[in-house]
């Protein structure tokens, strides 16, 4: 089990207790986590209690999957179980040994282990049509290589890499190492550019797997989906508003910079109030400034802390290891 993850308040802190005493029993694997935020000494801390846990407090990069990939490349392990904080296990999961073993025999790369209700509408059409194999905890499906013409599947609209999952190492570290996005979406310093859609097809030609019940359940965001997180359906004991999509948090405008924008040019007042194009129009700007940042923010730091952006290797180009500290 591996996690890189921020703890910057109270209500981030507990989720990570129940969730980290959660996993940790359930899958009975070494850890390793890396935590960073006001929270981290706490946090660390509070992990150590356990058996075969490495707690680290901090980063020696800044780039989220710099630092991923320079930590998974040194576990010795064929399936990585990428932690996240806010998402915690369910009342009845699989037995984790058995889960393992179909993983195994189905060659799977990619695991979707949360967000169970979200991918009712995959599940459904690979049920319906018997597309790939049915097992008793899981249901495994070959993505093929190149663009994905199933339109049914495209149409479910769901993250085929997202980040609530297991996967097979090799097939992770490449996807760390990929240039591709070529733009990013997402500020660096957080992990949200290695989801992928289904419409992505650079990184298919993979093994697919969905279970068949509920494993992970994700505590506080609803994710357009009203009543499916853990604190609204009374599994979690915290008082607190549900988030509408963690996604909201990664924006590379700052704070005052964005709002003096909004305001002046679409609030109350504002000089193109009355122009809903123009508007829209300003909105759009924003967020293209933000892929631009976000683009060279990601590209200055691993070009910085991997010596070099990208070498050339059989699946493209690829992040370059650094030549000390461990790496290759």
């Amino acid at each position: 089990m591996y996690g890189n993850i921020q703890l910057s308040t109270v209500e981030k802190l507990e989720y990570f207790k129940r969730s980290f005493s959660d996993w940790s029993g359930y899958l009975g694997c070494p850890i390793f986590i890396r935590i960073r935020g006001t929270f981290a000494k706490q946090g660390v801390a509070y992990a150590r209690r356990f058996a075969n846990v490495q707690a680290v407090e901090g980063q020696q990069f800044k780039s989220w999957r710099v630092q991923a990939h320079y930590d998974i490349r040194q576990m010795d392990s064929v399936y990585i179980f990428l932690f996240l904080e806010d998402h915690m296990l369910s009342a009845n999961p699989p037995d984790s040994a058995k889960l393992l073993e179909e993983l195994f025999r189905q060659n799977c790369d990619v695991f979707q282990y949360s967000w169970f209700r979200l991918y009712a509408n995959i599940r459904t059409v690979l049920d319906e049509r018997h597309l790939g194999s049915v097992e008793a905890l899981g249901l495994f499906t070959a993505i093929p290589n190149g663009p994905l013409k199933d339109q049914e599947l495209l149409n479910c609209g769901r993250l085929f890499l997202s980040l609530t999952s297991i996967f097979r190492k090799t097939f992770f570290l490449n996807v760390l190492a990929s240039p591709r996005p070529l733009l990013r979406k997402y500020t660096p310093l957080g992990p949200f550019d290695i989801e992928k859609p289904a419409s992505c097809n650079f990184f298919q030609g993979f093994i697919y797997g969905l279970p068949s019940s509920e494993l992970g359940i994700c505590i506080d965001d609803e994710n357009l989906m009203p009543g499916s997180s853990a604190i609204s359906r009374g599994l979690f004991p915290k008082n607190v508003v549900e988030r509408q999509s963690s996604h909201q948090l990664t924006r590379s405008i700052p704070s005052r910079i964005r709002n003096f924008l909004k305001t002046s040019f679409g609030g109350e007042g504002g000089v193109v109030r009355r122009y809903p194009k123009l508007r829209a129009f300003g909105g759009h700007a924003l967020h293209v400034v933000d892929i631009f940042v976000n683009t060279l923010h990601s590209n200055y730091l691993v070009a910085r802390e991997s010596h070099g952006i990208y070498y050339m290797s059989r699946k493209g180009y690829m992040m370059k290891p650094r030549d000390s500290d461990g790496w290759e």
